[in-house]
């Protein structure tokens, strides 16, 4: 399918029309299966100096966080697999919402009602989604489930995204206000959409804003210490807004969990910005620790996010 030095998500860069008739108009289940073979037959036959190339560039890392350095090399591993291997799936999973089909895969959604509830009374939520599993879908996944959110992201992650976007949820991706995190007036428009009852979505692993990431804030975190990003408690504390943790990874086979946590109130956030951006990225911590292999930011951890590297 692709060649040793170029990803999946190249390939759709660059063949974004051939992507856009697979899946808007193919049988989704049999596009699925057709991928998840081809990416079978690379990893048997062409990938196998990539991978360990890839595995190699995080393991280091991985090794110095203390409950993962036993399994470092396994973990890095799966971690270079992944890359490769998730796009079939998530590509497969964004346009079963675009085109409201089932694609072969199961989705679990567990505390659907801490986002209902928002949904419900109207009021604005700031989501915040770490970059694990396939949280590239929430975008679409939202507007699937009728809202309009706000997504702040780097350029370069929307660079990286445009071409699989169209090709899978162009109609959905088109409600979708995508923000620019380094343009000032950023800020302003997601404090107007919060303010407005619809969804903020912020990554909360590191700031890339005008305002730079480093802060004054800094805690322990996998084994070293990282600068905290206080984007979403400035959200919530400017505009009287909640937040709520989300992820979506794969948790079996062809099975999706959606999983969104209890939600930090606004008045515990107004109290306390701090132990509320804290408790955020705690909660990073432990998703990471939880399925290592599934973080997409293992290569900035010793950059953007460590003190003493970015």
């Amino acid at each position: 399918m692709v060649a040793d030095s170029v990803t999946d998500m190249d390939m759709v860069t660059a063949n974004a029309s051939l992507f856009g008739l697979i899946y808007q108009h193919l049988p989704l289940d049999l596009t699925l299966e057709m991928f998840e073979r081809i990416n079978a037959w690379e990893f048997k036959n062409t990938l196998a100096d990539r991978q360990a190339a890839n595995a190699a560039s995080v393991q280091e890392l991985i090794a110095g966080v203390p409950s993962l350095a036993k399994d470092a090399g396994r973990i890095a591993s799966e971690w270079a697999e992944y890359r490769i291997a998730a796009q079939a799936p998530l590509y497969a999973l964004m346009a079963s919402l675009e085109r409201g089909e089932p694609c072969g895969m199961t989705i679990e959604t567990r505390g659907g009602e801490h986002l209902d509830a928002a949904q419900e009374r109207g009021e604005g939520v700031v989501i915040v989604v770490p970059h694990v599993g396939y949280f590239q879908a929430i975008p679409p996944l939202l507007v699937a489930r009728g809202m309009r959110p706000t997504v702040m992201a780097n350029a370069g992650g929307f660079d990286d995204m445009g071409s699989v976007y169209r090709a899978t949820v162009p109609k959905l991706i088109s409600q979708v206000d995508g923000r620019f995190v380094q343009d000032p007036g950023t800020v302003g428009a997601a404090v107007d959409a919060l303010r407005a009852g619809r969804p903020a979505v912020l990554y909360p692993e590191f700031s890339l804003g005008w305002s730079g990431n480093k802060s004054r804030l800094r805690a322990s975190f996998l084994g070293r210490e990282a600068w905290v990003p206080t984007g979403p408690a400035r959200f919530a504390r400017l505009t009287g807004a909640d937040i709520l943790p989300l992820t979506i990874k794969p948790t079996a086979p062809r099975h999706v969990t959606l999983e969104i946590s209890p939600p930090i109130r606004h008045q515990e956030i107004k109290a306390d910005a701090t132990a509320a951006s804290l408790r955020v990225f705690s909660w990073l911590e432990q998703v990471i620790l939880e399925t290592p292999h599934m973080w997409w930011c293992w290569p900035l951890l010793g950059s953007l996010m460590d003190v003493d590297g970015g």
